[in-house]
């Protein structure tokens, strides 16, 4: 959702000179920040109750996670939030520059 408001700063690009494929990029670049800051963030968020759970069970503060169950997350985030930022920048991508530009712009209710 956050991509598709972003028309019109995508169409300024490409009208001073940037090519889609370059718009594209940064799209790319975006999409593996967010996975990262996600895995990140996500993994330091579980590592508290992890960290509770391995001391009542195994009575050690280091928890111990199979690393294939750890890729399959990591994968899953990586899985989710590709397509939520890439599949909705080709589609903002579509029109000309020009019609993107000068078509209406939406705004929230907070913008009124």
């Amino acid at each position: 959702m956050a991509t598709i408001s972003r028309r019109r700063e995508f169409a300024l690009l490409r009208f001073v000179g940037t090519r889609t494929g370059q718009v594209r990029s940064m799209m790319r670049k975006e999409a593996g920040i967010i996975v990262l800051c996600a895995v990140v963030v996500g993994t330091i968020a579980a590592l508290p109750s992890l960290i509770g759970m391995s001391y009542a069970i195994r009575h050690s503060v280091f928890p111990s996670i199979p690393p294939l169950m750890y890729l399959g997350i990591v994968t899953a985030a990586a899985a989710i939030a590709w397509p939520a930022v890439m599949l909705p920048a080709r589609l903002v991508l579509r029109p000309p520059a020009v019609e993107a530009i000068a078509g209406p712009v939406t705004y929230d209710r907070h913008h009124r």
